[in-house]
């Protein structure tokens, strides 16, 4: 059963950037599998707890409680509640249980141990995320709809959500080991994320490697500008190739174009329109954002939802649902930060990357990147792992 499982938490962690579908394959076979366990529990005793996530896991109970009590006063149906914690939240606890159980014991690779398997799993998708960017630029490979989004999956952020795990990983692999590889693959994935385009996602990349570069003290000037350098140079000469690149580069190249970019005005709109909602009902909240038709190049976009995490809570669940909520996401967030001394800065900075994120993207709302934000909490204590 141990090596079931360890068998269905890799091809997870490869199926959320090959394909949603997959992906639901193995959260399924996760779950099933999470079930047997508690099932032969007191049989075989795997070791399911720890006392590291204790906190999180009361924290993660309230919140589980309080959307519950919330969407019923809502008046949303037990079905649709259920749909939406087995959709999102379900996932924390197989990942915890079955990570927690398997990371201490033997794999099928006896020469390597599960957390170092992972590890190089996450290096490795970064690496093959990467090159297929590169093959759509210069376009080798197709990329995504009329606006040439690149990346395996046609959603840009579940796309930067795995660059930005990948990216992490293999810094923290640098600060034990400074093979020059391991410095091209970063620098690799980093120009990788940069041409995908996402605003937000490089201005928390760009936050979160400024701390670490800081924290860790794993690189020197001289590499610092090196780096500076090359980005520089490729990003150049992707422009050339992609004209979404340009126009994102040109938004970049001046502070007046990125605040008054029609995107982020849209954004500005539909926070505003749903703020004003928000306040007829601020301790409940409203059971649904209102919707915001942005116009950009003669072209209707409905924003759906809030782009915005923090707000997204805050109208949907009210005062209530968002301070047990954000008492939950602060509380990873310190956990993250007091595993910077034991087992590196990479967990912290991811988080501190997708926080980041957050204020300009509603990613808690996609299951795929919420399925890798959970994982890179649970992992973060195993990324100095070594077989």
């Amino acid at each position: 059963m141990l090596k079931i499982s360890q068998f269905i938490l890799l091809c997870y962690v490869a199926s959320c950037f090959i394909s949603p579908s997959l992906k639901t394959v193995f959260l399924i076979s996760g779950l099933i599998t999470w079930a047997l366990y508690l099932t032969a529990l007191y049989e075989k005793k795997p070791v399911l707890y720890d006392p590291d996530f204790s906190t999180l896991n009361y924290f993660f109970a309230a919140f589980v409680l309080t959307k519950l009590a919330v969407v019923m006063n809502q008046g949303d149906s037990i079905a649709g509640w259920a749909r939406s914690i087995f959709a999102s939240y379900l996932q924390w606890f197989w990942f915890a249980s079955l990570l927690l159980a398997s990371v201490k014991q033997k794999t099928f690779f006896k020469k390597y141990n599960f957390a170092y398997l992972v590890k190089y799993l996450l290096f490795y998708i970064g690496i093959i995320e990467s090159a297929y960017i590169f093959l759509q630029l210069f376009g080798i490979l197709p990329s995504h709809g009329e606006d040439q989004t690149f990346g395996i999956l046609s959603q840009p952020f579940t796309n930067a959500g795995l660059m930005l795990a990948s990216s992490f990983t293999t810094a923290s692999m640098i600060i034990k080991d400074t093979k020059s590889y391991l410095y091209i693959a970063l620098v690799v994935q980093i120009i990788g994320i940069l041409i995908l385009g996402q605003v937000s996602v490089i201005l928390g990349l760009f936050v979160a490697l400024v701390y670490f570069i800081f924290q860790s003290k794993a690189f020197k000037i001289k590499q610092i500008a090196a780096f500076l350098v090359l980005v520089v140079a490729v990003i150049g000469l992707a422009s050339i190739f992609s004209p979404r690149i340009e126009r994102k580069m040109k938004w970049f190249s001046s502070f007046e174009r990125l605040t008054t970019n029609r995107s982020i005005s849209c954004r500005y709109e539909v926070w505003k329109l749903n703020i004003e909602q928000f306040k007829k009902n601020p301790l409940l909240g409203n059971k649904k954002i209102i919707p915001y038709d942005c116009v950009i190049k003669d072209k209707v976009n409905k924003l759906r939802h809030t782009h915005n995490i923090y707000l997204q809570k805050l109208v949907e669940g009210g005062l209530i649902k968002f301070s047990v909520w954000f008492a939950f996401y602060v509380a990873i967030g310190l956990y993250l930060f007091g595993l910077v001394k034991k087992s590196g800065p990479a967990g912290f900075c991811f988080f501190l990357a997708v926080s980041i994120e957050g204020l300009l993207e509603n990613w808690w709302g996609d299951s795929e990147v919420l399925a890798i934000f959970f994982f890179m909490v649970i992992f973060a204590k195993y990324m100095k792992t070594t077989r």
